[in-house]
């Protein structure tokens, strides 16, 4: 390759890099929702719901339950 063709490639690379970068920042800066705030007490609660959650509205909220219940469970909660 000549010179332009490893510097598209490097540009390519870096930018995809910082695309990534910046929505793993804007993912973990985000505020909870009141609904997030809701279940993390209902679990802390009562942590059979999450049988609940896998049924119910097809499971939609079952990944966030789980997440949830792993954080409590270490103590990050």
């Amino acid at each position: 390759m000549d010179n332009i063709g490893w510097f598209f490639l490097i540009f390519v690379a870096f930018l995809t890099a910082f695309v990534l970068l910046m929505g793993l920042i804007d993912r973990w800066t985000q505020p909870k929702t009141s609904y997030e705030k809701w279940l993390e007490i209902e679990l802390k609660r009562n942590p059979d719901y999450i049988d609940w959650l896998r049924v119910a509205n097809n499971g939609k909220d079952y990944k966030l339950g789980l997440r949830i219940l792993r954080k409590l469970k270490k103590g990050k909660i």
